[in-house]
Order: C-alpha cells, then structure tokens, then sequence
C-alpha cells in the first residue's frame, strides 16, 4: 500500500511559509504511525490547508451547508427545508467566527466529498504558541485521525446529528461527536509520543502559562473559553476519551472491546453510544460487542 501523500497548501500569506514547511515536516512524521497505532488507513492524498481568517469563516460556512443539505436529503420526515437552512447559517455564523480564536485544526470535506485539515496561522500566534512545534505536533497528531474515521466510514460519518433533523435521522442522541474527538484525543497522544520520544501533549500543559498570548485573545479568546458552549465541548474530547481507553482497555466490569471491532463504529452510526453509555460504557459494550464483532470479520475499507 502506497505511503499518503500529504500535500501543505500555504494559503495564509506569505510571512506564514516557514510555519507551513514546519507543518508539512511534522505531518510526514505523523502519517506513518496512523495505520499502526488506530488500525484505519488514511486516504492515498491528504490536504492540509493553512488559511487566514476570512478563508478560514468562508470554509467553514461552506461546510456545515453542505451537511445540511446532505442531512435533508436523507432525512423521511416532513421539514421547514428553508427555516432549516436558515437556523444552520445563522449557527454556522456564529460558529465560524469563534473557530479563528479556539481551534487549532480543524477537519472538514471539500465540495468533493474529501476530507481535508485547515489551520489558521493567525490562531497560533494569538494564542502564543506559533513557534512551539510540542504543540503543533499534538495538534496534528489529533487531527490527521479524523481523516482516517471519514474514511472508515465511507463518507458517512460527517452528519448533522443534532438539531431539527437528527430525531428523523434516528441520531438525536447518538454522541457522535464525543466519540470521534475523544478517540482522536486518545490516539493522537500515541501518536505524537511514538513522534516525539515523549508525550507532548504533557509538555505543553506544563508551559501553558508560559506562552504570550496576544491581548486581543485575552479579551476575545480568554472570555470565550469560558463560556458554557465552550466547557461544553471540552468535555466532550475529555469524556469520549475516557470513553475509549474503558472500553479498549478493558478498564470496566467487561472485557476490553477488540480494536479492530471498535473500529467498525465509524460506519455504524447507529450504534454509537448515548449519553448515559458515554457515562456508564459497559451497558454499551453489553449492547453493541456483538455486532461490532460480526462487522469486523468484514473484509476492511479499500483506499
């Protein structure tokens, strides 16, 4: 099987050059260990694009339409279509605008159906730590996971799975999110440990005060860290992470799930877990083993 091949698309600027060769170094280290580390193949080419922060707001607009419109057309049941699109752009507004000033990495799919990784250079430097390559290599090794999941899942796995159409998607309450960060976040630290000699997400946390932060992040930034929405979704990497490392590890009442197993989730959306399984995993494991064990004597994802 042919290495993938990952392609920087330096579109920030260009004082952001030498940050692009940086990413696309960092990046070669970490594709190789992907495979190995979480069992799902990445795609045979793999874009990552950096982006300034109109692009940035753009591409992701552009993104969460296109997962509507994807939604509406599987979904059976009887919506407002325009009421609908309209509540997604006025969120996906919202949205796109906190992105430049918390996200590290973000992945999302082109018009083609492809997955791709975009990164803002600006976010970096705000957040004081553009020269910290710890950092960048934690936050790769995270995000060039999420490629792999899509894969896994045929396509399928970027859906709308909240809001007016996720009840007819039968994915009201399927933690779909929580499961797909906390798997990255568990297996993203692998990653970047077998890179970096060291887990460098430790590192990172343990210089946290020492970075500059530029004062428009404190007041921006700092203040939206804060907020519900925001603790919200950290609990989710945190929560999916635990999640993985009970069920993977067997560290409950249950045997540990075979890796190969866990795997077959990513293209059975309806069987991720709810709420209270992301709380109590056995009852998962109880529920799902079974017939994730039946989908992983399937023959795996073709590239």
């Amino acid at each position: 099987m042919p290495p993938t091949e990952v392609d920087v698309q330096q579109l920030a600027g260009r004082d952001h050059h030498g940050f692009g060769r940086r990413i696309k170094y960092m990046a070669e280290e970490c594709v190789p260990w992907v495979e190995p580390v979480t069992g799902l193949a990445l795609p045979e080419r793999l874009v990552i694009r950096l982006l300034d922060r109109t692009a940035l707001r753009q591409t992701i607009m552009d993104d969460q339409e296109r997962l509507v419109a994807a939604a509406l057309a599987e979904a059976t049941g009887d919506h407002d279509v325009e009421n609908v699109i309209k509540l997604n752009r006025a969120i996906a507004s919202v949205s796109s605008r906190i992105a430049f000033w918390v996200a590290g990495g973000i992945t999302y799919t082109t018009a083609a159906g492809d997955p791709e990784i975009m990164i803002t250079p600006g976010t970096w430097r705000h957040h004081g730590q553009y020269q910290d390559d710890d950092a960048l290599l934690a936050m790769l090794a995270h995000e060039l996971i999420h490629p792999a999941q899509f894969h896994a899942s045929g396509g399928r796995l970027p859906v709308m799975d909240t809001g007016p159409l996720g009840k007819d998607l039968g994915l009201a309450d399927r933690e779909i999110k929580t499961v797909g960060e906390g798997h990255a976040t568990y297996f993203g630290a692998r990653i970047a440990t077998k890179v970096a000699g060291g887990n460098p997400v430790l590192w990172v946390k343990e210089r946290r005060r020492q970075y500059r932060r530029s004062l428009r992040y404190k007041l921006i930034g700092g203040t939206l860290s804060r907020l519900p929405m925001a603790q919200k979704a950290g609990d989710a990497y945190n929560n999916g992470a635990w999640f993985t490392a009970h069920v993977l590890d067997g560290l409950g009442e249950l045997p540990a799930l075979d890796q190969r197993a866990f795997n077959g989730l990513w293209a059975r959306r309806d069987l991720f877990p709810d709420a209270d399984e992301i709380r109590y995993p056995d009852t998962w494991l109880k529920r799902v083993t079974p017939e994730l064990t039946l989908t992983s004597s399937a023959p795996p994802q073709p590239r």
